[in-house]
């Protein structure tokens, strides 16, 4: 690292504050993060419900002697919320990362149910 290329470095270089001292700008932080944080309750919410439905899948699957993990529709899931998410502007990694763990979740929760009745 040369002298030069350290100067045009620490010129590119941008410091930021935790805060501002702007009441405005944190007012308005403020209304933006309440409209995040009644968004998160509403997706919590809404996986709440799915994982109900997992639930009874889960159920209707043991009852008819059915595998928790059926590739063919992991496959067609993944497929239609990847192209979805891409719709909607969301990031292809974001929407795989999220409904794999989401799909994980929903096939260790019907594992359990049968494994252990319900």
């Amino acid at each position: 690292l040369t002298p030069a290329d350290l100067a045009k470095l620490l010129d590119r270089l941008v410091i930021r504050h935790e805060s501002a001292d702007n009441p405005l700008f944190e007012n308005q932080l403020e209304v933006l993060r309440n409209r995040i944080d009644a968004l998160d309750t509403e997706l919590l919410e809404v996986l709440s419900s799915r994982m109900d439905i997992v639930k009874e899948i889960g159920l209707y699957k043991k009852e008819h002697n059915v595998t928790a993990l059926q590739i063919n529709r992991w496959a067609q899931l993944m497929d239609a919320r990847i192209k979805l998410g891409e719709k909607l502007n969301l990031n292809r990694t974001f929407t795989q990362i999220l409904f794999q763990l989401i799909h994980e979740d929903s096939v260790r929760m019907q594992t359990e149910i049968m494994d252990n009745g319900n």
